[in-house]
């Protein structure tokens, strides 16, 4: 990107951020936690484009909360027309944000109680990515377009509401989300090609007007795992939306030389919902990041993907794996559903 680089930095003396504008070429500024680049083409190519890089002699928590920061700054605009479009500024059922709130309530009791589990520490880093973002837009935002944490979070969550209302509204009062066209948006594929020379994994996405603004995005956050060792995956590049955390299609390229996409998977017995949906559990969001960020195969992606299976925004997610050379390449086939979850790890049976 020929955009500027950006340095996210504390005021010695404030203790505040304050961001340094550089040139496209330029290094960090010294003692940034976080930078990167922001580039706008919405009006000319349909795309913005962001990197956020994170400083690996910062804390874990520090690098997490900072990238939160620096992408809720530089896209604040984006932020608020992306939450204007896609509903987010319009109230929720108080039974649908009381389950939210206890889910969230039973989410940080488990970061507290787990401080050695690598699961649990991107758990609390996603949290963390999270509240920076939803102070670093609020610092930018002007006052009559500050957001609430909690409609911070649904820009991530937003594909959930609709299984957490079946979940816990009375029985005809809410739409389920496989039965809204906004969360019917992708279609998958997986081939080799006709030489049998590699296979190619692409996804297309279609969906309504509401949600045509669209950040590509590139993660570089170098976190540890318990024993010093760097998470599988530092670097991470997806499609995405505006003020979400995660890819939401879902489509991603991860340094772990794992692609991962998915497709959807309506389910249409209600009564699954009532029986499944519980508040103790990860939300399928923060469990498709902390996937992302610690398997090194597909098998493990999906035994990560799938504990405290939260039963909602149910996909068919395809994981390649890039690792291994062209006759070898390892497939994992998820299928996830409230009670239900299959990994099926193999390649050549399936494609």
């Amino acid at each position: 990107m020929h955009s500027p680089l950006l340095s996210l930095v504390r005021d010695a003396v404030t203790g505040e951020y304050v961001m340094h504008t550089g040139t496209p070429n330029s290094a960090p500024v010294p003692g940034a936690d976080a930078w990167g680049k922001w580039a706008d083409e919405v009006d000319k190519t349909g795309w913005a484009y962001l990197s956020v890089h994170s400083n690996n002699t910062a804390l874990a928590r520090t690098q997490a909360y900072a990238a939160g920061f620096f992408e809720g700054q530089v896209s604040v605009t984006r932020i608020f027309q992306s939450a204007t479009n896609t509903g987010v500024l319009q109230p929720l059922d108080h039974l649908v944000v009381a389950f939210i709130n206890a889910q969230q309530t039973w989410l940080n009791q488990q970061i507290a109680a787990n401080p050695q589990s690598d699961y649990w520490i991107q758990v609390g880093l996603v949290e963390a990515q999270l509240s920076g973002l939803t102070d670093g837009y609020n610092r930018a935002a002007p006052p009559t377009q500050r957001l609430t944490p909690l409609q911070i979070r649904v820009l991530s969550l937003g594909a959930e509401i609709g299984d957490i209302a079946a979940g816990v509204l009375p029985e005809g009062e809410a739409p389920r989300g496989d039965e809204d066209d906004q969360f019917s948006h992708c279609s998958a594929l997986l081939k080799w090609l006709p030489d049998r020379s590699d296979v190619i994994i692409s996804q297309v996405t279609w969906s309504s007007f509401e949600s045509m603004l669209r950040v590509f995005k590139l993660y570089d956050f170098p976190f540890k795992t318990v024993d010093g060792r760097d998470v599988a995956a530092i670097h991470s590049a997806f499609s995405g939306y505006p003020g979400s955390l995660y890819s939401g299609d879902d489509f991603y390229l991860l340094s772990s030389g794992l692609v991962v996409q998915e497709t959807t998977i309506g389910i249409y017995n209600g009564t699954v919902y009532k029986v499944e949906i519980k508040p103790d559990t990860v939300p399928e969001w923060v469990r498709n990041v902390v996937a992302n960020r610690l398997a090194s195969t597909g098998q493990q992606w999906g035994d990560l993907f799938t504990r405290h299976n939260s039963g909602t925004y149910n996909n068919q997610f395809m994981i390649l794996d890039y690792k291994f050379s062209y006759l070898d390449r390892q497939l994992c086939d998820l299928a996830s559903s409230p009670s239900v979850n299959r990994c099926l790890a193999s390649l050549k049976p399936l494609i």
